[in-house]
C-alpha cells in the first residue's frame, strides 16, 4: 500500500505538510518553510494571497507529503 502521508517523515523545508490546529481542532494543508530554528507555515490556496504564518506550539505536523499523483 502507497502512503502519501508520512508522519514519521524528516522535517524537510518546501515539503508540504497536514497540520492539527488546537485551537479549532481541524486539519489544514501548508508548506513548511524552515529558517535557522524556525518554522513557518505558508498557505497554498490558490484562490487566497499566500500568507506565511509562524508555526506556533498550537500547530501539530501530523505528517508530511511523500507522494502525489497526476492528475489524469
Amino acid at each position: 500500500m502507497k502512503r502519501f502521508v508520512d508522519p514519521e517523515a524528516a522535517r524537510i523545508s518546501g515539503w508540504y505538510v497536514v497540520v492539527r490546529l488546537e485551537d479549532s481542532r481541524e486539519a489544514t494543508f501548508k508548506q513548511l518553510l524552515v529558517e535557522e530554528d524556525r518554522q513557518f507555515l505558508k498557505a497554498v490556496n490558490p484562490y487566497r494571497p499566500q500568507r506565511i504564518i509562524k508555526a506556533h506550539a498550537n500547530a501539530t505536523i501530523r505528517g508530511f507529503v511523500v507522494l502525489k499523483s497526476e492528475a489524469a
